[in-house]
C-alpha cells in the first residue's frame, strides 16, 4: 500500500486567525485537519476536566454526594467526560463545559443558566452530569423544594432556615420549574429562592420545558429582567429521546 499524500492550504480560524492546514485524502475525498490550535484547546480542557472527575471519582465521599446532591440512582456516575452529546445538545454541552471548568468565575459572576426545551431532550441528564463533573451542589426538582417547604410546618424546623439551605447551596439546579403547580405561594416560592441566590450572588441553574415567554410569566416581569442581567438561556430542541429508545 502506498504512502497517502499530503495537501496543504491556507485557511482562517475565526480564533487564530491565518493558519496552514494540512490534509489527506484516503478515498477520493479531502480530509482536512482544522486549526491545531483549536484542537490543543479543546484537549486540554477534555484533560482539565477529567483530571477533575478522576479526583472525586477516587473520594470517598462520592456515595454521600449522591445522596446529599440529589443524583438519581439513573445518572449516578456520569460525568461531562462520558456524555456523549446529540446534535441538538451541542450548544448547550459546551455551556455546561465552561461553567464546569470555570466555575471560580461563574461563580464570582453570579451566573444563570437556563436550559429550556421539550420533554425528553437530556437536559436532567446534562445538569445531572454537570454537578457530577463539579463533584458538589444540588438536583432538586421544583415540587419538590415546595414539598420540602411544605413539611416544616409539621415539624421543629422553620420554613425560612429550609428556604435559607437552597438559597446557601453552592451551585443549585432546580429542574421542571413552571409546572410545580401548588398554591400562589408555593408558585412564588422558586421565584424567591432565585431571586435571593440572584442577590447573594450564587449560580443557579434552571431546567424548564416551558419557552422564555412562558418562563417570564412564571417568574414575573421585574423579577425576570433582575435575573436577564446574568443569566445564559440554552434551549434544547429535538425530538422525546426517551420515545425513541422504546
Amino acid at each position: 500500500m502506498g504512502k497517502l499524500e499530503t495537501f496543504t492550504r491556507t485557511s482562517v480560524c475565526d480564533k487564530h486567525g491565518e493558519y496552514t492546514e494540512q490534509g489527506l485524502k484516503p478515498f477520493n475525498s479531502m480530509l482536512w485537519s482544522g486549526c491545531l490550535k483549536c484542537g490543543d484547546e479543546l484537549k486540554a480542557e477534555a484533560d482539565a476536566i477529567k483530571a477533575m472527575e478522576q479526583k472525586f471519582k477516587e473520594n470517598q465521599e462520592q456515595q454521600v454526594f449522591f445522596k446529599s446532591g440529589g443524583i438519581m440512582r439513573r445518572y449516578q456516575g456520569l460525568t461531562l467526560n462520558n456524555f456523549s452529546p446529540m446534535e441538538s445538545q451541542g450548544a448547550a454541552f459546551k455551556i455546561a463545559m465552561v461553567f464546569v471548568k470555570e466555575f471560580d468565575r461563574m461563580e464570582r459572576e453570579s451566573k444563570t443558566i437556563i436550559f429550556n426545551g421539550g420533554v425528553g431532550t437530556g437536559k436532567t441528564r446534562l445538569v445531572q452530569s454537570m454537578l457530577q463533573s463539579l463533584g458538589f451542589g444540588e438536583y432538586v426538582r421544583a415540587v419538590d423544594i415546595s414539598r420540602r417547604v411544605r413539611a416544616t410546618y409539621s415539624s421543629n424546623e422553620s420554613e425560612i432556615s429550609e428556604v435559607q439551605k437552597f438559597v446557601d447551596c453552592k451551585c443549585l439546579v432546580i429542574d421542571e420549574v413552571g409546572i410545580q403547580g401548588g398554591t400562589e405561594k408555593e408558585e412564588n416560592l422558586i421565584t424567591d429562592i432565585v431571586d435571593r441566590r440572584y442577590g447573594d450572588m450564587r449560580p443557579t441553574i434552571i431546567c424548564s420545558n416551558l419557552d422564555n415567554n412562558q418562563l417570564e410569566a412564571a417568574f414575573g416581569q421585574r423579577a425576570w429582567s433582575r435575573l436577564q442581567q446574568n443569566c445564559i438561556i440554552c434551549p434544547i430542541k429535538g425530538q422525546d429521546q426517551r420515545k425513541s429508545t422504546n
